[in-house]
C-alpha cells in the first residue's frame, strides 16, 4: 500500500508494508508536480496561469474568490494542494471590459437600427396615407370634371332633338360644342387610363419621328372653342416644320392639359402664349 508521510514539506516517502520485508523510498513532489502539470495542461488559454504546489499542513485551502483554485493534489500525498490563479488578474478585468464595449456597441447600434426602422416605417405609413387623400382627391376631382362635359353633350343634343335650334347656323355651332366636350371626355378618360399606368408601374411611351409644329396647331384646334367661350387672347410663336423623336399622343396630352389648366386658373388675365422654338441642342415649347 502506498501512502504519504506527512511533515516533509519538498519530499515524500513511499513505502510498502506488505510483506515480510518492507521497503520505500523518497520522491521530489516538485519534481512529480512539474510532470502532472504538464500531463494534465494540453489546451493553453489566452490567460496566463500561475500553478504552484503547496503545503496546507494536512488542512485543505478554499478559495475566496472566482480567479483562485485550490484542488487536491493526489490522494497519496494529503498534506498538499494544487493551486491555480492568473499571474495578472487585471488582464481579466480588462477583458471583461472590453467585452463589456462590445456588447455596450453592439446594443447601441441595434438600438439604431431599430429606431431607423421605425422611422422609414413611420415615413411609409405617412406617404400611404397621402397617397391615398391624393388618389381621393383624383377620384372626387375626375367625377367633378366629367360631369361638365357630359352635361354640355346633354344640354345641346337634347336640344337639337327637341328642335330647339331655327337656323342652320346655330346648329352647326351646337355640333361643334358637342364635338369638343367629346374630345375632352376623351383626353380625361386617357388621362385616367394614364394614371392607372403609372400607378401600376406600366406605363411605356412608344417613340416615334414626329412633327411637332402639327402636333401644337392640332392641339390649338381642338381647344380654340374653350379658348374662345372664355375670351382667351392667345400669342403664337411656333417654328414651322420641327421634328422629333416623341410620343405625338403624349405630346398632345401634355399640351392640352397645360392649356386646360391655364383656362381654369386664369383670373383677370386672360393670354396664353404659346411657343415653339428650336436650337442646336434642344427643342423647347412653351406655355
Amino acid at each position: 500500500m502506498l501512502k504519504s508521510v506527512s511533515g516533509i514539506t519538498d519530499e515524500g516517502l513511499l513505502f510498502n508494508k506488505t510483506g515480510l520485508n518492507p521497503v520505500g523510498f523518497t520522491i521530489d513532489l516538485e519534481e512529480l508536480f512539474d510532470l502532472v502539470k504538464q500531463q494534465q495542461i494540453k489546451n493553453p488559454t489566452r490567460f496566463e496561469n500561475q500553478i504552484e504546489l503547496i503545503n496546507n499542513n494536512g488542512q485543505n485551502y478554499l478559495s475566496n474568490s472566482d480567479l483562485i483554485n485550490f484542488s487536491e493534489f493526489s490522494p497519496y500525498f494529503n498534506s498538499h494542494q494544487i493551486k491555480v490563479s492568473l499571474k495578472n488578474e487585471d488582464i481579466v478585468k480588462e477583458y471583461v471590459l472590453k467585452r463589456k464595449m462590445i456588447y455596450g456597441i453592439g446594443f447601441v447600434l441595434l438600438l439604431g437600427v431599430m429606431f431607423f426602422g421605425l422611422i422609414l416605417l413611420a415615413q411609409n405609413v405617412k406617404r400611404e396615407k397621402q397617397m391615398e387623400g391624393l388618389r381621393a382627391d383624383f377620384v372626387s376631382n375626375v367625377t367633378h370634371e366629367l360631369k361638365t362635359p357630359l352635361t354640355s353633350i346633354h344640354m345641346f343634343a337634347d336640344s337639337i332633338l327637341l328642335g330647339r335650334i331655327k337656323s342652320d347656323i346655330d346648329l352647326n355651332r351646337y355640333a361643334k360644342v358637342i364635338v369638343k366636350e367629346s374630345e375632352k371626355l376623351k383626353r380625361m378618360i386617357n388621362n385616367i387610363l394614364e394614371f392607372s399606368k403609372t400607378e401600376s408601374n406600366k406605363l411605356t411611351y412608344a417613340l416615334e419621328t414626329a412633327n411637332l409644329t402639327n402636333i401644337v396647331n392640332e392641339t390649338l384646334k381642338e381647344m380654340s372653342y374653350f379658348l374662345e367661350i372664355n375670351n382667351f387672347d392667345v400669342n403664337l410663336n411656333i417654328e414651322k416644320n420641327v421634328f422629333a423623336k416623341v410620343n405625338a399622343e403624349g405630346i398632345k396630352q401634355t399640351l392640352s392639359n397645360l392649356i386646360s389648366n391655364a383656362i381654369k386658373y386664369s383670373s383677370t388675365c386672360r393670354k396664353l402664349n404659346i411657343s415653339l422654338t428650336k436650337n442646336v441642342s434642344k427643342i423647347l415649347i412653351e406655355v
